[in-house]
């Protein structure tokens, strides 16, 4: 995921993906994130010096930076649309459950608002569970592509 706040809040174990294995990372995100700068920081040490980008061959070279950038465009958009309604359906699903915390709300003369509470939280942990699931899939897309592209 991008989205470190949802992280924090979902995730009890971390899983370190990296050099075609899976591990257990002892680290927060924080430490994620330097690793991950570290890492790309030796990448970079290590990859030869690009000849400047002028002439044809940095013209192509701006091309297809540009076509990848469109390409990558959508993915990207499409991954920023699962995280917002996503943020808006855990706003929503706050107000109900604050609802659902007042005592009054379990009273024999509130039972049809109950109810309606109770029918309206499932809905929402319906939907929230599929826009998990499309978050996951485009999350997914994103990363496949840009490993495709020899990103990190």
């Amino acid at each position: 995921s991008h989205d470190r706040h949802l992280l924090r809040t979902v995730a009890d174990r971390l899983y370190l993906v990296a050099e075609e294995a899976v591990t257990d990372y002892d680290g927060d995100l924080e430490d994620y994130a330097r690793w991950l700068t570290e890492k790309r920081r030796a990448t970079r040490q290590r990859t030869p010096e690009r000849a400047p980008r002028t002439g044809e061959a940095g013209r192509v070279r701006r091309q297809a930076s540009a076509q990848h950038r469109q390409r990558l465009k959508p993915l990207r958009q499409e991954l920023a649309r699962f995280e917002a309604e996503l943020a808006r359906l855990g706003r929503e699903r706050l107000v109900l459950e604050e609802a659902l915390a007042d005592p009054a709300v379990y009273q024999d003369d509130a039972r049809d608002r109950l109810k309606s509470l109770l029918i309206d939280r499932g809905r929402i942990d319906r939907t929230v569970a599929e826009f998990e699931a499309g978050w996951m899939a485009a999350g997914e897309r994103l990363e496949r592509f840009m490993a495709e592209a020899g990103e990190e």
